[in-house]
């Protein structure tokens, strides 16, 4: 609304927000008559669930496997693990070996 009050036409600010035009006048309409800028109830019977509600049962439902996030997290595992070692061999490369230095850089590498 600032964008619209500030002169820019409802077409740029539609550019803005990757919208339509018509989203747009429809928002300034609503804003203009209720002060609101969510949607307004829709017509009918309203929903028996919550989207909470739905993502529970959609959980629920899931068959067992490799779930999107468990194969997420062994990716990261990986990554984080790779990380690690190519750190160690960073730091061996660029330090000149010294008493203790390697049991160092490996307790470096338990704290990361």
């Amino acid at each position: 609304m600032a964008e619209l009050r500030a002169g820019k036409s409802q077409r740029t600010v539609a550019a803005n927000f990757n919208t339509t035009q018509g989203t747009i006048s429809k928002t300034k309409k609503r804003w203009e008559e209720e002060e609101i800028l969510q949607s307004r109830a829709r017509k009918g019977r309203p929903k028996k669930l919550t989207a909470l509600q739905i993502m529970s049962q959609s959980k629920k439902t899931q068959k067992p496997g490799l779930s999107t996030v468990s194969f997420g997290s062994i990716i990261l595992t990986i990554i984080y693990r790779f990380a690690s070692v190519t750190k160690l061999l960073y730091r061996m490369h660029r330090t000149t070996p010294t008493a203790g230095s390697f049991a160092d850089l490996m307790r470096d590498i338990g704290r990361t």
